[in-house]
């Protein structure tokens, strides 16, 4: 028992990443979507996401930051102001984010957000910079509704707002002075802008380095629970190939021993030790708050 607790004690200072899949539906199928092959239909109900949260307690001090989606379109559930109440009765000591496509956000549901929310950090994606770029990757006639979330929400929000409301740019090399000009007037109003390079399937980011054949950063440092409470070991997961544990049914303990052991046979074996791994591309990066 006392070497037990030691274990537990050790895996429990481990720095940690979570993100929770409110629901794994999502209304667009974007091209450069890197997780619309484990889409589907299910909503995490609330009674899953307080157990969720209850499961992640005994290593609550470790997490860094809960991003509150993951495989699907977070504002397709219909819990999700429920989860977002919970989050701040019990948990608004803890960072959260989340990201939308912005097509929901009518003024209503808009506001409805706002009055659910404790203070954290929301990010409405809006690509490239103009309608051409943004509807290449996410389909015919969705640029100017997200454009149109994005000012609904910044006005709900307004001044005092809960909400830190921000742009998540996949950047396609549109030169700024070419961006669509009520693109840049949001981009000029919110609170951050963030451009990154797009993430294909297998990990790939744009241009960069090859990663070396051994666990990236990710691997032992993230959980990612989907909307059934099946966990698995990072965000690039397919389906079986990287679940690791259920709530229902393992600690969180035993599920960090397996993450440990997983990244110590990529360490050992490379990536191909792994099948979820083998192939994968992601970068072996250091981490930061608005890792996706």
């Amino acid at each position: 028992m006392a070497t037990e607790n030691a274990e537990n004690k050790a895996l429990a200072t481990t720095p940690l990443w979570i993100w929770v899949d409110p629901t794994d539906h999502c209304n667009l199928k974007c091209e450069y979507c890197y997780t619309k092959h484990s889409h589907g239909r299910r909503h995490m109900t609330p009674e899953l996401f307080r157990a969720g949260m209850r499961w992640l307690e005994p290593v609550r001090s470790s997490i860094r930051v809960v991003h509150l989606n993951w495989r699907g379109e977070p504002l397709m559930s219909p819990y999700f102001e429920d989860l977002l109440r919970f989050y701040g009765d019990e948990w608004s000591g803890t960072p959260m984010h989340w990201h939308t496509n912005g097509l929901l956000l009518t003024r209503k549901r808009a506001e409805q957000i706002v009055a659910a929310s404790p203070p954290h950090r929301l990010f409405v994606s809006i690509d490239g910079g103009t309608r051409e770029s943004h509807e290449r990757n996410r389909g015919v006639d969705t640029f100017r509704p997200a454009l149109a979330g994005l000012r609904n929400l910044m006005k709900a929000n307004g001044r005092d707002g809960p909400l830190s409301v921000g742009l998540y740019q996949i950047d396609f090399g549109v030169a700024p002075e070419d961006y669509d000009p009520e693109f840049a007037e949001l981009a000029a109003e919110a609170t951050e802008w963030i451009r990154v390079p797009a993430v294909e399937a297998d990990g790939s980011e744009g241009a960069g380095p090859v990663p070396h054949d051994g666990a990236c950063f990710w691997a032992g440092h993230a959980l990612c629970m989907d909307s059934s409470g099946g966990v698995s070991i990072c965000v690039l997961s397919r389906q079986q190939l990287g679940r690791v544990g259920d709530i229902s049914k393992d600690s969180v303990f035993q599920v960090l021993e397996r993450t440990a052991q997983w990244r110590r046979e990529l360490t050992s074996a490379g990536r191909c030790g792994r099948m979820q791994c083998a192939g994968c591309k992601k970068r072996n990066g250091t981490p930061f708050a608005n890792a996706a």
